[in-house]
């Protein structure tokens, strides 16, 4: 049973399902998908939370909606590059001598998507109508 689980990286699965109910739901659904639960995922469902940050804002005709979906992309992009990001915490760990002891799949996966999409992660927070109190951007 254990083996399985390392293999089937259960918060890859949580993430797969997550994302496959959200687009089963209509647009104008109040809640779609939190972004921030996906981003604090370990580092096997990165994909998809990298993924569900840098998409583009589903369509409708609610601010309120609209605003929600923002902040909720802004709070995600942040937990990312907080915890994955090239000034986190892992990041220094793994270029420590020793990180050779503590090396994890997932963890090098999420190091290397959220390096590799730095740029367009943090864009969620970046909005001259708002600051994003975690990511510090913003007016």
């Amino acid at each position: 049973m254990l083996l399985a689980l390392n293999v089937v990286a259960p918060d890859a699965v949580v993430a797969r399902f997550d994302v496959e109910r959200a687009t089963s739901l209509p647009s104008d659904a109040v809640v779609s998908l939190d972004r921030a639960h996906l981003a604090g995922l370990s580092g096997e469902a990165i994909e998809y939370a990298v993924h569900a940050v840098l998409e583009p804002p589903r369509p409708t005709t609610s601010d309120a909606i609209r605003l929600k979906e923002a902040d909720d992309r802004c709070r995600a992009a942040s937990l990312l590059l907080a915890r994955w990001g090239p000034s986190s915490k892992v990041q220094g760990e793994r270029d420590d001598d020793a990180s050779w002891r503590s090396w994890n799949a997932g963890e090098v996966r999420a190091l290397a998507e959220v390096g590799r999409h730095s740029v367009g992660i943090r864009t969620p927070c970046i909005s001259p109508a708002r600051k994003c109190p975690r990511h510090g951007t913003g007016p």
